[in-house]
């Protein structure tokens, strides 16, 4: 591991996750530990060999927010790239293993891959809703088909795999867990107005 590598990894123990920019304003300007080109192949690398089937994403991917995809044209195009590849890595890891997996596991499996697609729509609607902005990059044809493609491809596995009464049945229980959850988050919010209203 580069002296570039271990920097990083300390930052993200440290603070948890980063900013792109954040950690290469750290790394490059501020300890001049490389170059921005050396900073962004380092990073790379880190983003490719995670162990993401371990529980350890969090420690070493890092996230982009809405000023990065402002700043830089290609940003909204190489998320979407990243997050792709990573979900496709969950499909293929489902794929491989899915003789093996218990009920539990398959709905895990499915759960996760069915928030994948959510997570890449939403954020495709949401940089829809940037065309207004002179400084914003709207992603590619290709990478639209391409989320288009894998939505299909999960779908179609997914719906197959729920017709196993045992696995839909874990996966509307932890569904319906998820609804009760947003639901008594909302009456707090309400609650809270409430009482503002009434003081």
């Amino acid at each position: 591991m580069s002296h570039v590598e271990n920097k990083i990894g300390e930052l993200l123990k440290k603070h948890g996750r980063m900013r792109h920019s954040e950690l290469k304003k750290i790394v490059v300007e501020q300890e001049k530990m490389c170059a921005k080109r050396t900073f962004d192949k380092t990073l790379e690398r880190m983003n490719d060999s995670a162990k993401i089937f371990r529980n350890q994403t969090a420690k070493q991917v890092v996230y982009y927010e809405l000023s990065d995809f402002s700043f830089k044209q290609d940003n909204a195009n190489k998320f979407f790239e990243l997050q792709l590849k990573t979900s496709k890595q969950s499909l293929d890891k489902f794929l491989q293993y899915e003789s093996e997996l218990t009920d539990e596991q398959k709905a895990e499996f499915i759960f996760h891959l069915y928030g994948c697609i959510d997570y890449l729509k939403q954020m495709n609607l949401l940089l829809e809703a940037l065309k207004g902005s002179k400084k914003s990059k709207i992603i590619s044809d290709k990478i639209k088909k391409d989320i288009k493609d894998f939505s299909i491809q999960v779908t179609k596995k997914c719906e197959s795999m729920m017709l196993d009464v045992n696995v839909n049945s874990i996966i509307m229980t932890k569904k319906g867990r998820e609804f009760s959850f947003g639901l008594a988050r909302t009456h707090k919010i309400i609650d809270s107005l409430q009482e503002i209203k009434v003081n």
